[in-house]
C-alpha cells in the first residue's frame, strides 16, 4: 500500500490546511471487504461500501449524509482507495449538486499519493459538472424562455450582462455551479500529474458571470422566489446554503488563477454577519433566505424561513478569507456560527479548516 505523502493534509484547489483527524475504522481491512463483496459503513448509510464493491448512494440527488465537505482530514488511504474504486463501479454518479460525494475521495487520494488514478478521477468529476446539460463552456443562449433556461456559461454570461446584471442570477442552481467551480479548480491542480495543461477559460468565464450578476452593496449572486418547501413573502431571495458553496467555488477558481478575492464576497459576508440569528435545532444560525433592498441584505419572511442547514460553512469561509485578505474582521467572526471543535461528525467537518489553520 502506498504511504501517505508529506503534507497530504494541505488539500484541494484552495490548499486548505487541515488537522489530521483519527482514522474512523483503524482495524477494518477495506480491500478485503471489497474483494469479498461485503458492505461496511464508513460514516453513514449514504457514505459506505455497499454489497458488490459499490460505494455510496444509488440516488444522485439524495440529501443529507456526512460524506459532504470541501476536503478530507482522515489518514485512511485504504478506505479512500476503496471508495474511489467503488464510485467508479457505481453506475449512478452524483449530479453536480452532490459532486463532492465522489470528488472528495478522489481529491483526497490525489493529495495522499499523487497517483494518476486519483487525478483522473478528479478530472472526471469536473468534466461531469461542466458538460451539457450542466455548465458547459459553450452552448445555446436563451434569455426570455418562460421554461427551461440553459445552464451553459455562454447563456449565463449573456444573462449576467443583460437581464440579470446586478440583480443576481435567476433560475440558476448556485449550489451546482459552486461545486462545478470547485472541481474545475481541483482538476486544474491535478493537471500536472496527467501531463497536459488545463485551460483556464472556464474558470475565468465563471468568475466573470458572478462578478456581473452580484447585487451592488450586498454581493447577492442568486435570485429565486422560493419553492413549495420554502414559501417566502419576498420574490427575489438567495438561499444562504447555496450561496456559501458558490463562494467556495469562486474562491477556489480565483486561487488557482492567482486572482484577487472576487469583489462581491466580502460585502455578502459583512451583510450576513449583522443579521439577527435564527434558532436552528437549538443553535444560533444565519437565516437561510435573504434578499437585497436599499443596499443591504434582509432576512426573508414567510413560513419557509429557517436557519441555514450548513451554517453557511461560516468558519471555513472566514478562515479562507482571513488567509486571503489578512483582515482582522474575518478572524474575529470565525466563531460566530457553527462549531469550532470536533464534537461530532458534522462539527468535525464544519470545523476542520479552522482547526487545521488556527487550532
Amino acid at each position: 500500500m502506498t504511504t501517505l505523502r508529506p503534507n497530504w493534509n494541505i488539500q484541494g484547489p484552495l490548499d486548505l490546511v487541515l488537522p489530521i483527524d483519527p482514522d474512523p475504522w483503524p482495524d477494518v481491512d477495506w480491500e478485503a471487504l471489497r474483494f469479498m463483496g461485503q458492505p461496511h459503513v464508513h460514516q453513514d448509510a449514504q457514505d459506505a461500501l455497499m454489497a458488490g464493491g459499490i460505494w455510496g448512494t444509488d440516488n444522485a440527488a439524495q440529501g443529507g449524509g456526512t460524506g459532504i465537505a470541501f476536503a478530507y482530514s482522515q489518514p485512511d488511504l485504504a478506505a479512500v482507495r476503496v471508495a474511489c474504486l467503488g464510485w467508479k463501479k457505481n453506475p449512478v454518479k452524483p449530479d453536480p449538486e452532490h459532486a463532492c460525494r465522489d470528488g472528495l475521495y478522489f481529491m483526497a487520494g490525489f493529495e495522499m499519493t499523487h497517483e494518476v488514478f486519483f487525478a483522473r478521477g478528479v478530472h472526471d468529476v469536473a468534466e461531469r459538472c461542466t458538460s451539457a446539460p450542466w455548465f458547459s463552456l459553450e452552448g445555446e443562449v436563451l434569455l426570455d424562455s418562460p421554461g427551461w433556461r440553459p445552464q451553459n456559461l455562454d447563456c449565463l454570461l449573456a444573462r449576467a450582462q443583460g437581464p440579470d446584471r446586478g440583480t443576481g442570477l435567476r433560475f440558476t442552481n448556485l449550489r451546482a455551479l459552486g461545486w462545478a467551480m470547485y472541481w474545475k479548480a481541483a482538476s486544474h491542480k491535478c493537471a500536472r500529474v496527467l501531463g497536459a495543461p488545463e485551460s483556464t477559460a472556464w474558470m475565468q468565464k465563471a468568475l466573470q458571470i458572478l462578478e456581473l450578476a452580484a447585487v451592488p452593496g450586498t454581493g447577492q449572486i442568486g435570485c429565486s422566489p422560493g419553492d413549495d418547501q420554502h414559501p417566502l413573502d419576498q420574490p427575489n431571495c438567495l438561499y444562504t446554503f447555496h450561496g456559501s458553496i458558490a463562494v467556495m467555488g469562486a474562491l477556489a477558481c480565483a486561487h488557482r488563477l492567482h486572482y484577487a478575492v472576487p469583489s462581491w464576497i466580502e460585502p455578502w459576508l459583512d451583510n450576513l454577519a449583522v443579521l439577527p440569528p435564527i434558532n436552528y435545532y437549538g443553535s444560533p444560525s444565519l437565516p437561510a433566505f435573504t434578499y437585497s433592498q436599499g443596499g443591504a441584505l434582509h432576512a426573508a419572511t414567510g413560513a419557509g424561513q429557517q436557519g441555514d442547514p450548513e451554517f453557511a460553512w461560516w468558519s471555513t469561509l472566514h478562515t479562507v478569507m482571513y488567509r486571503e485578505t489578512h483582515k482582522q474582521k474575518f478572524l474575529d467572526r470565525i466563531g460566530q456560527y457553527g462549531g469550532l471543535v470536533a464534537s461530532d461528525e458534522q462539527n468535525r467537518k464544519w470545523s476542520m479548516v479552522y482547526r487545521g489553520t488556527h487550532g
